[in-house]
């Protein structure tokens, strides 16, 4: 960035003083079509991890995106600043498992499998912006200033890391990302003030169509396979639940256990949508409380997704928030 020590301590002395917080609300990407271009806008890599606030005041506190505290679930992460001399600060981030140089949503997913002391050498928390520093409310900051922030916060301890940014070139960026196999990129304007919502001022592109589904039902599973045959998944459209169709591939034996050992109890024969309903094939429906991560080649309007690929749990996103993202929009 291009504020030097000096400015920078001016920019946070400016900032609207504050106690530490207890909470905040993250700021949320619009999902684009294509990248904006222009003068004022910054990219960063996509991270395909848990999104994670850290409030670092002595103990530390990571809270996920549906206020639910993420310590217990990644103890490493929350000691890797146990040392560090960086606060009071809240951080906004992402926990990532990385594999082979990008971000691995299974490996991230497989943690559990590993013993607690082994599990900080694969994760890392990644951080891209600041909200408070120093007794400061940053979010009335420009992103710029708040990007200076956090690279004179910096070094990080180990197990932490900040996220690139560039400014320009973004489609050479998306490019290079989506071939090394990472979800895709970020944008975010230069000017834009951090708000506790979804922002047009931060647009995100998927390298693929990916997104977060609700789990209204499943099938009876044939043949010799066990569990359920498909998950019937859905969004929400206003106040209805609205099937986008049935996830059958990309689970193995152990997640196809723990799923219907999980819904199964909960079934029932009365549909949890209100529209979309299958007409002609038994569904058993549970109440809309898993969400998952599913990737498919194309979802039509007014139609079902094609080709859907289970890939991972997401217990850091509210269901009553999944929507169906489409470019443009502020869902």
């Amino acid at each position: 960035m291009t504020h030097g020590p000096g400015e920078i301590d001016d920019l946070v002395a400016a900032a609207p003083a504050e106690a530490f917080p207890g909470a905040r609300a993250p700021m949320l990407a619009t999902a684009a079509a294509s990248l904006p271009a222009g003068e004022g806008w910054w990219y960063e890599p996509k991270l395909d991890g848990y999104r994670g606030l850290a409030f670092v005041a002595g103990d530390v506190r990571l809270v996920s995106r549906s206020a639910r505290s993420l310590a217990d679930q990644f103890p490493a992460v929350a000691a890797a600043f146990s040392a560090w001399p960086g606060g009071p600060v809240v951080l906004d981030g992402e926990i990532v498992a990385f594999e082979d140089g990008r971000p691995s949503f299974g490996r991230l997913q497989r943690i559990g499998d590993l013993p607690v002391a082994a599990r900080g050498a694969v994760l890392t928390y990644v951080v891209f912006d600041v909200l408070h520093h120093g007794g400061r409310d940053l979010r009335p900051l420009a992103y710029t200033a708040r990007r200076a922030v956090l690279e004179q916060l910096a070094p990080f301890p180990p197990g932490v890391a900040l996220n690139p940014a560039t400014e320009g070139g973004g489609a050479a960026l998306f490019e290079l990302l989506c071939g090394q196999g990472w979800e895709g990129v970020v944008a975010k304007h230069g000017a834009s003030t951090y708000v506790g919502r979804r922002s047009d001022r931060w647009q995100k592109v998927k390298c693929t169509a990916r997104q977060e589904f609700v789990v209204l039902g499943f099938t009876e599973p044939q043949g010799s396979r066990a569990g359920f045959g498909a998950l019937v998944v859905g969004v929400h459209d206003g106040p209805d639940l609205v099937v986008a169709g049935k996830v059958g591939s990309g689970f193995d034996h152990a997640t196809i256990a723990a799923i219907d050992a999980r819904l199964r109890p909960l079934a029932s024969d009365r549909p949890t949508a209100q529209r979309g309903v299958p007409t002609g094939e038994a569904v058993r429906w549970v109440p809309p409380l898993l969400v998952i991560e599913v990737a498919f080649a194309e979802w039509p309007a007014g139609g079902h997704l094609r080709h859907p690929r289970f890939v991972g749990f997401r217990p850091d996103k509210p269901a009553a928030d999944v929507v169906r993202e489409l470019p443009g929009t502020n869902t």
